[in-house]
């Protein structure tokens, strides 16, 4: 690195690296600093590319995190990156910005992020939260030591370290707008790859992320005033997916091309800006998802951490989940102003739709979608995607990948299939998209690439949902007590029964043999707890939720016929060939009422096949008794039936979601974000890996038993 430096092997020797390791204090305002910066390699943009660099900084790294306690660089640095901050309007955005200087001060400014980014990514990972502080702190000039040192006396004992770090880290607060083009790539890029970098300090930590200072100050200091330009930027570079300058991705996947206040400066690059050889396949992807894909994990971080948090709010997630529709003039004629000023910003609905689409089944889509359908209310984004969400072949673009993992989830994680079926029953809460999904009428090669198992034909896209839920609970359910995965399947089909219409034959055998698999295992519980009674109290848990499944089939079932008999033939076809399936279950008190109602509707048509019967000489085909039950609907009489309630459910955020959600999208940030972080110190992954091998280890338990 510096002046004249260009591939890893020189690092170690470099002058002005070892200078900036050295114990001599180098102040803000030493030409040296336009020396180091004024060096241009390719960056790294894959995590092999960046563990190699790592590599090969480790020991002067070493060297740097034991003499900046007494040299203070690492201030002087960060003091300079400011400075060029504050400058960006000057250099960069004026009309008669000299092009030339312009991409010297870019170039130099990129490096400057880059060097701070990989020393204080070292120091996150090697130091306690108060080291970490007294690293960025140290400053050797007086006059500013002393500032400090009355500072902290005027705080109480227990906040004055993270007062006065929130003070020095956001001491300057400019606000510039960078837009994103070919020579500005770099500096938007590594801005978003510094702050994944600040935030990351979570994965080395036991604390919660409200406790943590770089938290403290990203979400309540100055920075957190840009909350909502900040999400509304990300979520545009997740749309637009600007083009990484082919500069960024000469030697992607190699080693060969390797490098051959702070909070504030990297807010206002971010916030306010716009606009081995991979295949040719992989290139393109990694040219158009790199800021795009970084952009989305951004989101992700800051709309997750301090959910719950009782000290301060999420500025961030209430931005992601109070987002509006660009393109809905007429609802924003009609807005009072109270309403208006809930809207953090707007977004074409439409283009998020087909970037999320595009992104389907990856987990970071997943989150994404799960994010945005969270929010609530007629202009966001679950009303838009229910009401008029693109066209039917986009739809089908975002539910086919979703159904595509619950039908391989033996493959995916559990993370991911939990966050699937969430999204389907927050849409499925919708009344007009639980109509439109069986208007939409599938062709067999939609879904023969992956869904095997009987050749459907033609199929509705709420046919096929049906299907895969009641798969995804029959094979699930004899070998995990996972209730809340069944729970949330029947839950969306619930939902969906009072608009079921056209339900495809397969979609009926698939409903009633679940409920026939169910009714075994029952029976076999109930065997069981006669021959083995020391265990009594685990079985009769183990009965009370298979039939409290049992009920919510019926419940299924029942409400579709009462409210949608006429449209589903086949459903009415399918209970009077397995009548019979009911009868052991006619006098159980958890069932007998419901049974009465199917009961019912199934006599009316028994009678009415047996009058057929008589006039054809007892010879009915399969489709004489589809005509008759299509006749025979028309006239059958609801007020016949009792009246339960319509199954309505809805998604309830746990009250603890962090637990849930940080080590689940910390592991994709190790896994997708093209950084490298060292497995062996991430406490927050390690304590996930243990949490998930204990339950395998006990579903291997139970499948033994």
């Amino acid at each position: 690195m510096g002046a004249n430096s260009s591939s890893l092997a020189e690092l170690s020797s470099n002058e002005y690296l070892i200078r900036l390791c050295g114990k001599q204090p180098i102040s803000s305002n030493d030409p040296y600093w336009n020396q180091l910066l004024s060096y241009a390699f390719v960056p790294p943009v894959t995590s092999t590319d960046a563990k190699l660099l790592e590599e090969q900084t480790a020991n002067l790294l070493t060297t740097f995190t034991v003499n900046n306690v007494s040299s203070g660089n690492l201030n002087s640095l960060l003091r300079v990156l400011v400075t060029m901050v504050s400058n960006l309007q000057q250099f960069v955005l004026e009309p008669l910005a000299d092009g030339r200087q312009s991409d010297i001060f870019l170039m130099q400014l990129y490096n400057a992020l880059f060097i701070s980014r990989c020393i204080i990514k070292h120091l996150v990972e090697q130091l306690s939260d108060e080291l970490l502080l007294t690293q960025i702190e140290h400053c050797p000039d007086k006059q500013l030591h002393q500032r400090r040192l009355l500072n902290q006396q005027r705080q109480s004992q227990g906040d004055a370290s993270a007062a006065t770090s929130k003070r020095d880290l956001e001491e300057d607060d400019n606000s510039v707008v960078l837009p994103v083009r070919e020579s500005t790539f770099p500096v938007v890029y590594e801005s978003v790859c510094s702050l994944l970098v600040l935030l990351s300090v979570q994965m080395y930590r036991t604390e919660p992320a409200e406790k943590l200072t770089f938290y403290q100050i990203l979400y309540t200091g100055r920075c957190s005033m840009h909350a909502f330009r900040l999400m509304e930027v990300l979520l545009k570079y997740y749309v637009q997916r600007p083009p990484a300058p082919d500069r960024m991705l000469v030697n992607a996947g190699g080693s060969a091309g390797l490098y051959n206040s702070l909070a504030s400066g990297l807010w206002s690059m971010v916030t306010l800006g716009y606009g081995s050889n991979p295949a040719a396949e992989q290139r393109a992807q990694l040219r158009t998802g790199l800021l795009a894909d970084q952009s989305c994990l951004l989101s992700l971080v800051l709309a997750n951490h301090c959910a719950g948090a009782r000290r301060f709010r999420n500025p961030y997630r209430e931005a992601l989940l109070s987002c509006a529709h660009a393109n809905d003039p007429g609802n924003v004629e009609h807005l009072s102003s109270a309403a208006s000023n809930l809207i953090s910003f707007r977004v074409d609905f439409n283009l998020l739709l087909k970037a999320i689409c595009d992104r389907l089944p990856r987990d970071e889509a997943l989150l994404m979608l799960y994010l945005l359908l969270h929010s609530a209310g007629g202009l966001q984004f679950r009303g838009y995607v229910g009401r008029q969400g693109g066209d039917d072949s986009q739809l089908a673009g975002l539910l086919l990948p979703i159904l595509r993992t619950l039908h391989s989830e033996a493959q995916k994680s559990s993370h991911q299939v939990y966050m699937a079926l969430i999204v389907l029953l927050m849409l499925t809460e919708c009344q007009q998209f639980c109509t439109r999904v069986h208007e939409i009428q599938l062709q067999p090669a939609s879904v023969s690439g992956w869904f095997t198992e009987r050749h459907l034909g033609l199929v509705s896209l709420g046919s096929l949902l049906a299907i895969v839920l009641c798969r995804t609970v029959q094979l699930n359910v004899g070998r995990t007590r996972d209730k809340y995965l069944h729970t949330n399947c029947l839950a969306a089909l619930a939902n969906m029964s009072t608009y079921f219409a056209g339900l495809h034959p397969y979609a009926c055998q698939k409903l009633l043999g679940l409920f026939a698999h169910l009714a075994k295992k029952q029976k076999k519980l109930v065997d069981e707890m006669r021959s083995r009674p020391a265990n009594m109290a685990e079985l009769e848990a183990d009965r009370a939720s298979v039939e409290d499944l049992m009920r919510c089939i019926l419940e299924i079932v029942n409400n579709a016929l009462t409210h949608r008999l006429a449209e589903n033939p086949h459903l009415v076809y399918t209970q009077l060939h397995q009548r019979e399936l009911y009868q052991p279950f006619s006098t159980h008190p958890a069932f007998q009422d419901i049974l009465q109602n199917l009961g019912t509707v199934m006599h009316h048509f028994t009678s009415a096949l047996g009058e057929s019967s008589s006039e054809h000489q007892n010879q009915l085909s399969e489709h004489r008794v589809m005509r008759v039950i299509e006749e025979r609907s028309r006239s059958f009489r609801r007020d016949r039936l009792k009246k339960f309630p319509e199954p309505k459910y809805k998604y309830v955020e746990e009250e603890s979601p962090d637990e849930f959600f940080i080590p689940y999208i910390w592991a994709l940030v190790y896994r997708s974000s093209n950084l490298y972080f060292n497995p062996s110190k991430l406490l927050l992954l390690q304590s996930q890996q243990q949490s998930e091998s204990d339950d395998k280890e006990g579903q291997s338990q139970e499948a033994t038993a």
